[in-house]
């Protein structure tokens, strides 16, 4: 596990290759909580990407949390952010604590009574002072962080600016396209050939083994595409970026929903959080 996680330690603690999606396919099933994030002022595609990559854990019975603190692109309209927070404060522990004093401790008991949680603590002797019990908010409940289309730990979500250490001892997956990527993860998977982050998932998702796409998550991967590509029209267009949106559409892409939300309506900018 990398210690402190900084970049100059990522790169000198990074996971040993043989095939990037292998290892990152391992670190997947190994992960019970995984914190997924993107740059700041994310664009549409970054957008994409991370909704896709929830809906896919979820199918794989993982765990994770994406959080976006910069307000969403205009891609919002037409994928399901729902999943998407604005904090990472759902994923911490509470830890309540109480002074025992020279008391030992006799039984501890807890069951959950119609949405309340009570605990039920009796000393050996005398009784607990109410007064002594404090509560404070520990560590995060993360065991893996991924991050996507990200070109340098520097740009990633400014979550860092409130949570200094969220990323301190954890393994984190690098995956972009960036041509300028500075390979800052325990692992690095980045294709400078490819047009998007979503194309970029697509590779990543089939690896995994499962027919794993549904039409949301095509819907999504389509949209990050078409919006990089501006409609196939830049230079970030190839056959495969082509081909890969062709696929999405085969698995059941909203095209004209795409289309609307991102080329047609020029009024909305982002969607209300």
């Amino acid at each position: 596990m990398v210690g402190k996680m900084n970049q100059v330690q990522l790169q000198q603690d990074r996971v040993k290759p043989i095939n990037p999606k292998q290892q990152i396919n391992t670190l997947l099933a190994e992960a019970s909580n995984i914190l997924v994030v993107t740059a700041k002022n994310p664009n549409n595609d970054q957008i994409a990407g991370v909704s896709a990559f929830e809906s896919v854990m979820r199918k794989v019975g993982k765990t994770s949390l994406v959080v976006v603190t910069d307000p969403l692109p205009k891609i919002a309209e037409v994928i399901n952010t729902e999943n998407i927070a604005t904090s990472p404060e759902s994923s911490r522990e509470l830890v309540i604590s109480l002074e025992l004093g020279d008391k030992n401790l006799q039984r501890l008991h807890y069951k959950l009574d119609d949405g309340r949680l009570l605990i039920s603590v009796m000393p050996d002797k005398g009784q607990i002072d109410p007064k002594s019990i404090e509560y404070h908010y520990g560590t995060f409940n993360f065991d893996l962080v991924v991050a996507l289309g990200v070109s340098d730990f520097s740009r990633i979500d400014r979550l860092q600016e409130k949570y200094p250490t969220i990323f301190d001892g954890y393994h984190l997956i690098n995956v972009d396209y960036h041509r300028n990527n500075t390979n800052y993860g325990s692992i690095n998977f980045v294709d400078s050939k490819a047009s998007s982050i979503s194309e970029i998932l697509v590779a990543l998702f089939e690896s995994m083994g499962q027919n794993l796409l549904d039409p949301e998550i095509a819907t999504s991967l389509f949209a990050g595409i078409m919006s990089n590509t501006n409609r196939f029209c830049n230079v970030q267009t190839t056959a495969k970026s082509m081909t890969v949106a062709a696929q999405m559409l085969a698995a059941g892409a909203d095209q004209q929903a795409v289309v609307k939300a991102l080329f047609q309506d020029k009024k909305k900018s982002s969607k209300p959080r």
